[in-house]
């Protein structure tokens, strides 16, 4: 605590320390044990229970327009033995906040940000597991893709942290982007496949998963941020799922103690029909291709949005807003899987289609530690930033380096 004191004679405010901050109390391992379903008749429901965790997070700062400094949610431990949790990125959107995690709904322990995924709107977190005396359980991602119409096990959270479950059919799967706030640029995700399921649940659980009869996880339930209605200046929140195995990659190498440090292509596509593909220009053969590579979906990617690129950089644009994407590095590309390429390239060799004809170009990807931010500054009730990459996404020309983000 500091006293400050306005000096007369030179215009300053003079600073006095009254005292040093109290230590804080160190934490203690306490014991908990999970709650029991007693009236639900599904096994895997009852041991996925074991898997949760409640998650609170508080933001001193607003950073990266995100509009909210206080959220809460429910995140999927991974790995037990290392207190790893996975939890959508709409509850912890950046590393400067303040993490409780409550465990069993009994022993609360602190958290800390081990990685944010750019794109798929996921954050794994990590306590100290020697603190959690409790029958915590991994969960069991699956290896294998959802398919549509296939029959999976809802288990959510609604917003009174009750637990909800139903055995429902997958509806769709669709490669979706969740659209920008143009008010105040924020993080998003874009470029994923996202399961909807035939359930209200559906609707009214902002955390959870997608069960397999095996008890093992198909997919996860996340809520996403979306943009601010004109008309109820509200957040719109989707409620989508999140197929594990895109996950697999990323969480490898987090549970072997690295830390990814992935590369993108920094561009915003969507999904085009074989009927406009072939109105622009691909070929006949190409449209066989994608019907052999891809016989449930037939679809090509379209660049939407190519983000702009900072003040100080000199690497150019090879991609244009309109290019259809056909191939990365030779390989076919229909589905959003076929993107994953990127993470551990430097540049990747494409052929793309451009106001009709064929063409091959090289894209260099951009390091995603890159579009965090890590730094900021309060100036005059003002917070100054970096532009962060929802800004960088949503204008063609980043005139500065200097981005006001709040006010405080």
């Amino acid at each position: 605590m500091r006293l400050a004191e306005r000096n007369d004679a030179t215009g300053l405010w003079d600073f006095t320390d009254l005292a040093d901050p109290l230590p804080a109390e160190p934490p203690v391992p306490r014991r908990a044990d999970f709650i029991h379903l007693n009236g639900v008749k599904h096994a895997a429901a009852n041991d996925i229970v074991r898997s949760f965790v409640r998650v609170s997070c508080t933001m001193p700062v607003r950073l990266d327009g995100f509009p909210q400094a206080r959220t809460h949610g429910f995140g999927l431990v991974i790995d037990a033995e290392k207190g790893l949790v996975i939890i959508s990125r709409a509850i912890i959107p950046f590393d400067l906040c303040d993490i409780n995690i409550t465990v069993a709904d009994s022993i609360i322990v602190r958290g800390k940000v081990v990685f944010m995924h750019p794109l798929q709107n996921y954050t794994v977190i990590q306590y100290d597991p020697s603190l959690v005396q409790a029958p915590v359980k991994s969960a069991k991602l699956s290896t294998e893709y959802m398919q549509q119409g296939a029959g999976t096990l809802f288990v959510g959270f609604n917003q009174n942290f009750r637990i909800a479950v139903t055995a429902t059919t997958v509806t769709d799967i669709t490669t979706v982007a969740i659209p920008p706030n143009a008010a105040a640029p924020r993080y998003r995700a874009i470029n994923l496949d996202a399961i909807t399921v035939d359930t209200g649940l559906s609707t009214q659980c902002t955390s959870g998963v997608l069960l397999g009869e095996d008890g093992v996880v198909e997919a996860l339930w996340l809520n996403y941020l979306g943009e601010r209605t004109e008309s109820s200046h509200k957040d719109v929140e989707y409620h989508l799922g999140l197929a594990t195995p895109s996950l697999l990659p990323v969480l490898s190498q987090i549970q072997s103690g690295a830390i990814p440090k992935l590369r993108i292509l920094d561009m915003e596509t969507y999904v085009i029909q074989m009927s406009q593909a072939r109105v622009m220009g691909v070929s006949e053969e190409w449209i066989r291709k994608v019907a052999i590579a891809n016989p449930a979906r037939h679809e090509l990617f379209m660049v939407r949005k190519v983000d702009c690129a900072s003040p100080s950089s000199t690497d150019t644009r090879p991609l244009e807003e309109g290019d259809i994407i056909l191939t990365l590095n030779d390989k076919l590309v229909t589905r959003v899987s076929d993107f994953d390429a990127m993470y551990d390239q430097e540049s990747l060799d494409a052929l793309i289609v451009r106001n009709g004809e064929e063409m091959k170009i090289q894209i260099k990807t951009v390091p995603t530690e890159d579009l965090e931010t890590d730094r900021a500054l309060i100036f005059c009730g003002a917070v100054l930033q970096k532009p962060h990459h929802a800004v960088r996404q949503q204008i063609s020309k980043l005139h500065s380096d200097v981005y006001v983000s709040a006010r405080v």
